[in-house]
């Protein structure tokens, strides 16, 4: 390195000066509104009067007042790593003698505790990651930035993409008044602004009585932001002030580190003045989707409706786009206007009817967004197509059988290829077939979702129906027998009623841990009760909660949630006595613990004749609905069964692609899309990363909420939770939950008796605490940002946090077993028994 020495910012192109050097030289270059500022480079240790007379000559230039003494690192203010206050930084700073003092001091701060800490914990994660390395060879090269102090206002921060969620359609102001070093700090709660691409804010939380940043001041930021963005060719996280002009001044400028992927990346829309549902589609897929199922379950669901809809008359021809199927921030929701269209289309149904069928009520504005219904010729043509669609689908069955077989096939010949480019081919041309079973299962559906706006015609007592009439034609559907999907409940009450008869057996399952109790019952000891636990996983072991998850492990590789229904069906037996026996209550309780649901009123009627009394033409009208609703079930669980087979196939390739290099774990193939894979295969590094990034995202996917009718592109709503009962809300910062033992501190020196793995709660953490985060489980504060240096750390780090949440440090007590939700802003106490 050259001898120390000084420079203008807008001259250390090329130079090695740290990036707070590098960021403001492009503020500089791109033309936005800095403050002037110099660099004294390749100084180490105190500096000597030969650098310090360069140092007083560009002080003078500056205008010898008062100026910000920043310290800028190799390696710091990257995309691997921040070093978010790890090294000094000193405002405020007057005359020679302070001046001196200050760089010294940013100088010396290179080797601090708290930055070497971060330095260990940053080179053994990135090895962990196969990133770059940040090196603590103790001989870092730091520049110091020499900058125009700004009399500020209104300081803070602003991301150009959302640091928490990762959305870049988000850009994310943080302000104080005055300086902004006690927001970075962690010291104060800030404003926070959130402004849409078109820069509208789109929500504003203050901190105090008043907003401190109108809505001209945010636009003016957000414009600068997204200039500078775009012209670096990263996410930013700029750091400005408002100086008492009212003029808007950066101060620094890098690019936001440990971005998660973009939660929007993948979204489907169709049109923004279309309206969506998450009724139906969301009843059976809840939660979010991986990017694997978006690229098959969720084209699966849009080729079947597709092939109907062509069959019936109401498409033109299949399309590869999605028309019906779209999907926001991870989740799937149904075009309800694109469905609602087949009603003009298709005589004997109407918009109306097909709401309530879908929504289970009536959606007035989609209704009447409609366009005019087709002629009557073209409507009863359809019909016939519909009608014969309906009345052939029985005979599909076979056809499904096909593919589930496929299928089956292709999971136990994979093993046999010897590449994963091999692997991927073979699935590739097997995808037909499962793509055909959605469209089978779908076909088959269709009679029993024909027979409810059917028989509710006929049995309604009002016009337009109501609540009252939509419960008893539900009733009226649920009476069948021999239904697939309720012996999922009932065979978890015969298990249950084995063990209740066995001597000792309920007590050996509720005695022992889950892992103990799953083991015991797949023992000789277990007896009866064991061989029907072991017809049960036979039988229904490819079905689970959320099954056409290609990501979700069915209950033959994971019984365990088998195991805590059980428990929990055995428990309400002891405690309720005799009467908890029955086998409606048996059936109740394992449906809802497995997360298999029928409705109350199925539940409480499943095998029941249809009642006396009723007329001949309606109880032939019930006997067809039964009939319906068990071919859909039938299908329901041959579509699974082809599933689980496919997710065997991927598991298969994600091993061979870990082993031969492509991805980092097996895991990771459910957060690439099939066609991404085949990229991958080719050579597409990237891939890694990207797959790594979604699935930190998917955890925070998981927990979005969305309205049930919408009308455009879907936005989450904060799910409201009750601040009571050992509950306390704050604001997440970074994503992720976590479960422990709660360390309640506050002060830095009773941290030092944290334990790996307990969570946090403390008044405040500055970057003094960062020697601490490698240990911790989670971290909540009881004021704070999502900017400040903690926040930026435990992001970094991978530790769930929340702040703001104003009475932690109250609520808790250290040993508390505690839950903390990063992506809800919710702590938690744990009862006894989770």
């Amino acid at each position: 390195m050259s001898a120390p020495h000084c420079r203008r910012i807008a001259e250390t192109a090329g130079l090695p000066v740290g990036g707070k050097v590098e960021g403001l030289r492009r503020l500089l270059e791109l033309g936005l509104p800095s403050a002037p500022a110099f660099a004294v480079i390749g100084a180490r240790g105190p500096v000597d009067d030969v650098i310090f007379e360069q140092v007083l000559h560009h002080y003078a230039e500056l205008g010898a007042g008062a100026v910000a003494v920043r310290s800028s690192a190799l390696g710091e203010d990257s995309e691997e790593a921040s070093f978010a206050g790890q090294y000094d930084t000193i405002l405020n700073v007057s005359g020679a003698d302070a001046l001196r003092a200050a760089i010294d001091a940013c100088l010396a701060s290179a080797d601090n505790e708290r930055a070497r800490a971060y330095r260990a914990a940053r080179t053994e994660g990135a090895s962990a990651e196969g990133s770059v390395e940040v090196r603590d060879d103790g001989d870092v090269h730091m520049t110091v930035v020499v900058q125009r102090m700004v009399d500020a206002q209104a300081a803070g921060v602003l991301f150009t993409a959302d640091p928490v969620s990762g959305r870049r359609d988000w850009l994310v102001i943080d302000a104080v008044r005055g300086l902004g070093d006690a927001l970075v700090s962690g010291e104060v709660t800030p404003d926070h602004a959130v402004l849409d691409p078109s820069s509208r804010v789109v929500a504003y939380e203050r901190a105090g009585e008043s907003a401190i940043l109108p809505d001209d001041t945010l636009r003016a930021l957000a414009e600068h932001a997204r200039t500078a963005a775009a012209r670096m060719g990263v996410p930013l996280d700029l750091e400005w002030a408002i100086d008492q002009a009212g003029q808007v001044v950066f101060l620094q400028a890098r690019p936001i580190t440990h971005l998660a992927a973009d939660p929007r990346a993948l979204d489907v829309i169709q049109a923004p003045s279309d309206y969506y549902t998450k009724c139906n589609i969301g009843e059976m897929m809840p939660g979010a989707i991986t990017p694997l199922s978006r690229s098959l379950t969720a084209r699966g669901i849009e080729v079947g409706m597709q092939r109907m809809n062509v069959q019936c008359g109401a498409l033109p021809a299949e399309s590869e786009e999605f028309l019906y199927v779209a999907v926001f921030g991870g989740h799937m929701f149904l075009n309800l206007t694109a469905v609602l269209r087949m009603s003009g289309l298709v005589a004997g149904s109407t918009p109306e009817q097909a709401c309530l069928a879908i929504c289970g009520q009536r959606v007035p504005d989609a209704e009447s967004a409609l366009p005019p219904p087709a002629s009557a010729l073209v409507q009863y043509r359809n019909l016939l197509r519909y009608a014969r669609f309906i009345l052939r689908a029985g005979k599909r069955v076979p056809t499904l059988r096909r593919c589930v077989d496929d299928l089956a096939q292709l999971a136990k010949e994979l093993p046999r290829e010897r590449s994963a480019m091999a692997m991927w081919t073979r699935i590739d041309a097997a995808l037909p077939a499962w793509f055909d079973a959605f469209e089978h299962h779908l076909a088959c559906s269709a009679p029993a979702g024909a027979m409810a706006p059917i028989m509710l015609r006929v049995t309604a007592e009002h016009d337009p129906p109501d609540a009252h009439d939509i419960a008893r034609v539900a009733e009226l559907l649920s009476g069948a027998r021999d239904v697939e999907s309720a012996d999922i409940a009932a065979g978890i009450d015969r298990i249950v009623a084995a063990l209740s008869e066995q001597r000792g057996a309920a007590e050996q399952v509720l005695a022992e841990e889950l892992d103990a109790a799953l083991a015991w019952l797949r023992s000789p000891a277990a007896g009866h009760a064991g061989a029907l636990f072991r017809a049960y996983l036979e039988r229904h072991g490819h079905r689970a909660v959320r099954e056409l998850e290609l990501h979700q492990r069915d209950w033959s590789d994971d019984p365990l949630p088998l195991v805590r229904s059980i428990r929990s069906t055995l428990r309400a037996r002891t405690d309720g006595g005799a009467g908890a026996a029955s086998p409606s209550r048996g059936a109740r309780d394992s449906a809802d613990a497995t997360g298999t649901s029928h409705g109350a009123r199925g539940r409480a009627q499943l095998g029941a004749p249809p009642a006396p009394g009723r007329s001949r033409g309606l109880r032939m009208l019930v006997a067809r609905a039964h009939d319906a609703v068990r071919l859909r079930e039938t299908t329901k669980s041959l579509l699974v069964k082809s599933g689980q087979h496919l997710k065997h196939a991927y598991r298969i390739l994600g091993a061979a692609l870990s082993r031969e290099g492509l991805l980092p774990d097996e895991d990771a193939v459910f957060f690439l899309t099939h066609q991404e894979l085949r990229r991958c295969l080719d050579g597409d590094r990237t891939l890694q990363a990207l797959a790594v990034a979604r699935r930190k995202t998917y955890a925070y996917q998981m927990d979005l909420v969305f309205e049930e009718i919408f009308v455009g592109r879907g936005e989450p709503v904060r799910p409201v939770f009750d601040a009571g009962d050992g509950v306390v809300l704050g604001k997440p910062v970074s994503v992720g939950v976590a479960r422990g033992r709660a360390r309640v501190v506050r002060t830095l020196e009773e941290a030092s008796a944290v334990e790996a793995g307990e969570i946090l709660i403390a008044p405040i953490t500055d970057v003094g605490w960062t020697p601490y985060f490698g240990l911790l489980g989670g971290l909540a504060t009881d004021v704070g940002s999502a900017v400040s240096h903690g926040a930026v750390v435990a992001r970094e780090y991978g530790v769930p946090c929340i702040v703001g949440t104003q009475v932690g440090t109250r609520m808790f007590r250290t040993g508390d077993r505690v839950e903390l939700d990063g992506s809800t802003g919710r702590l938690r106490l744990l009862g006894a028994d989770e």
